[in-house]
């Protein structure tokens, strides 16, 4: 790599650190551009050759944090026997994972759902939402008249609205259970059954 390339991609990862750490502490719509170039100690012009928006720079840090996030990568969603126990599985990882990142998930999740950004790589969140709602399907314990992908789609929207009423409501109440309920309440419908089980 030749020294300007090696430069810029100090410039670059120097305002990806910084932007992600301010996101973290404060929050995406509370951080600024200058607040972002200070910390990174270059100039406000300066950002807007490497990004467009700071929700540009929040979607390349999140790219780097998945690759590092070895554990959810590990996870082994389809080893347990039911449904529940699976989807159990990723909620738990998720939720011990969010509450560690309270205000960074709340701005990813908004904005990945508003750009629509999905993660096709297996070992993702998405691929092990996709794995478990198709292992759903092929044993019946979800429909499988409705495409896979919409149900993703769904439930990751179940996800990010449990994300922030939690956030919103200072994280007052255990997040796990409550996405837990949200998801079930989907599977089952809202009349559901009183023992709170995917089953009809």
């Amino acid at each position: 790599m030749r020294l300007r390339d090696k430069q810029k991609e100090m410039v670059r990862n120097a305002l990806i650190e910084a932007g992600m750490a301010l996101f973290e502490s404060q929050g995406l719509a509370e951080t600024t551009i200058d607040q972002i170039t200070q910390a990174a100690g270059v100039g406000k012009g300066t950002f807007y050759n490497y990004f467009e928006t700071k929700e540009d720079l929040l979607v390349a840090g999140m790219a780097i944090m998945q690759e590092k996030e070895t554990s959810l990568a590990e996870l082994d969603v389809l080893r347990p026997a039911t449904l529940r126990e699976k989807l159990d599985l990723l909620i738990d990882w998720s939720a011990a994972w969010i509450k560690a990142h309270p205000k960074l998930s709340l701005s990813w999740s908004l904005e990945r759902l508003r750009r629509g950004l999905e993660d096709q790589s297996p070992k993702s969140f998405d691929g092990h939402l996709r794995a478990i709602i198709l292992s759903g399907q092929q044993s019946g314990e979800l429909r499988s008249d409705r495409p896979c992908d919409q149900i993703l789609l769904e439930m990751t929207a179940l996800f990010v609205f449990a994300i922030a009423c939690w956030v919103h409501r200072d994280r007052e109440y255990d997040l796990a259970a409550a996405i837990k309920d949200s998801i079930r309440t989907y599977i089952t419908g809202a009349k559901g059954n009183r023992n709170g089980g995917f089953e009809e």
